[in-house]
């Protein structure tokens, strides 16, 4: 499969993914590689940029390899992650998107321990 081939799958499997997730998305016309539109729109999300990369393996799916293993039964796991004095990644698995925000966004109302 070439690249070019390749690409369009991954995109074309991470709209359907999204719009699994009732999340309306559509892959961007790409001109050469130019230019800022990311490889797939996010439809009501235009602060959005987002691209979509495959690799045959990815060393940082281990991570989330371990998380899941170490994570207590009902709990979703993530992981947080950076290259030194990077800045840090938040990865988990895309079907997990609704719940992670809302436990987030559940954490930054909660009330400070005392």
């Amino acid at each position: 499969m070439n690249s070019r081939r390749k690409g369009k799958t991954i995109e074309l499997d991470a709209v359907r993914a999204l719009r699994a997730l009732d999340i309306e998305a559509e892959r961007t016309i790409q001109y050469q590689g130019r230019g800022s539109a990311g490889d797939i729109r996010i439809h009501g999300a235009p602060d959005l940029h987002c691209e979509v990369k495959g690799r045959a393996s990815l060393l940082a799916a281990r991570f989330m390899d371990q998380a899941v293993a170490d994570a207590y039964p009902g709990c979703l796991p993530i992981v947080l992650m950076r290259e030194n004095r990077g800045r840090f990644l938040l990865m988990h698995y895309l079907h997990d998107l609704p719940a992670v925000s809302h436990a987030l966004k559940q954490a930054q109302e909660a009330p400070l321990p005392a």
